[in-house]
């Protein structure tokens, strides 16, 4: 009886049936129409979801690989208007992304936000130089980062490879920056 449900779901995808996929522990939860098979090697399938914090932290890596089947679970995500999110180099890769008004709006205010912070370093044009000044304190950094980079002080090669080695990606410092270097990268002069 097995053997005859796996021949007819072969048989329905290549007729070209409505495909879809569901992972379970408990095959025998699923419906008949959700249940799946997979064909191939153990090498080339894979199932991998990201959380939207995952997907900050994996940033580069995502647009990287121009990974077009993970961006797309940002939809199933829900961005408060409070959180920072980079969607504009994720859009760059999945123009299909369909809440992305949504998500370019709540970037947008959360910049206009930092636009209007006071500049506290105009006088450093690298992140080194900001960090290594002792009349900036510590947690007005990130906004004189944040300033720098907004103003075109601090050069988006330096920033993204200062994100590449942030220690602390979970931190809203991190996001903060990962958000300005996003609209600077792939907003400010697309858009």
């Amino acid at each position: 009886m097995d053997i005859r449900k796996v021949q007819n779901v072969v048989k329905e995808i290549y007729a070209g049936g409505n495909i879809k996929v569901s992972i379970t522990e408990d095959i025998e939860s699923l419906k008949n129409g959700e249940k799946v098979l997979a064909i191939g090697s153990t090498k080339t399938i894979k199932y991998e979801y990201h959380t939207a914090e995952e997907m900050m932290i994996n940033y580069f890596r995502l647009i990287e690989e121009s990974n077009h089947q993970l961006l797309t679970l940002i939809e199933k995500h829900r961005i408060q208007r409070n959180q920072f999110f980079p969607i504009f180099g994720f859009f760059q890769v999945q123009p299909e992304i369909l809440n992305f008004d949504k998500l370019k709006e709540i970037q947008l205010t959360k910049i206009e936000t930092l636009k209007s912070a006071p500049d506290l370093a105009t006088n450093h044009s690298s992140i080194e130089g900001i960090n290594n000044d002792e009349n900036v304190s510590a947690s007005k950094k990130t906004i004189a980062i944040v300033k720098g980079i907004l103003s075109g002080r601090i050069n988006l090669e330096d920033a993204e490879q200062y994100l590449k080695e942030y220690p602390e990606k979970r931190k809203t410092d991190y996001k903060k920056l990962l958000c300005v270097y996003d609209y600077k990268k792939y907003y400010w002069k697309e858009f």
